[in-house]
């Protein structure tokens, strides 16, 4: 199964356990599809099959680590004394001698790829995930508080589980994670200051008794004959 084979999977898993959920994002006449999909989706259901992606994806992650983890084994533990090739150019004078590396170029060459291999696979993810992100933006925008920290902690523990697997810092999704809870958070302060603008301009303003005393302060104040205490 490739990384490729198991994305196009995975939409299809979450979907079995939501119907609002696209079932294919991967090919490419249906993605505007997909998009829209997404968009339309109620936030209950998006954050349900949200989480069930992301579950499934920190599996997958750990099978390939652990492909990882055996063929790093398998090469530490295969005998490392190869004989060096000779050049097969009868013409070359040098021909039957050795490079001294060349027995060691290969199986370092080899332990650096598969090492990448989860480093790799990782990034498409999070990739993949940040265009899910990038594609319900307006919407996570316009979320209440508590709405937009049930999705914010779900990326955030994605984020954390995967590179605590890859024991490497991914920034895809981070770059696309902290413009979206700045727009939040925008947002959010915006609303709350038309509200309490509105708030302010119904508010019902009528004028009180108050001691002398304290309306012949007031009146000083206002026409600046004493100063306003500190």
């Amino acid at each position: 199964l490739t990384i490729a084979q198991a994305f196009v999977a995975l939409p299809s898993v979450a979907a079995q356990q939501n119907d609002e959920w696209p079932s294919d994002w991967s090919v490419a006449d249906n993605m505007q599809n997909m998009a829209a999909a997404v968009r339309d989706m109620n936030h209950e259901a998006f954050i349900a099959a949200l989480s069930s992606l992301l579950d499934a994806l920190i599996a997958l992650l750990k099978r390939v680590a652990s492909v990882r983890d055996l063929l790093l084994n398998d090469l530490a533990t295969a005998p490392q004394d190869l004989p060096p090739t000779p050049s097969e150019d009868p013409a070359d004078p040098s021909s039957g001698s050795t490079t001294p590396n060349d027995g060691e170029a290969a199986p370092n060459a080899t332990l650096t790829k598969v090492a990448e291999l989860v480093n790799g696979a990782c990034l498409v993810m999070h990739q993949r995930v940040a265009t899910l992100v990038s594609i319900r933006s307006p919407q996570l925008s316009r979320l209440g508080y508590s709405d937009f920290r049930v999705f914010y902690d779900a990326i955030k523990d994605f984020v954390v589980a995967s590179e605590e697997i890859t024991k490497k810092e991914i920034v895809a999704l981070r770059k696309t994670l902290r413009p979206q809870a700045k727009d939040f958070f925008n947002t959010l302060h915006s609303t709350k200051t038309n509200m309490l603008s509105v708030l302010l301009d119904n508010e019902p303003w009528e004028p009180t008794d108050v001691p002398q005393e304290f309306q012949d302060q007031i009146n000083t104040w206002a026409h600046g004959i004493h100063e306003m205490p500190p």
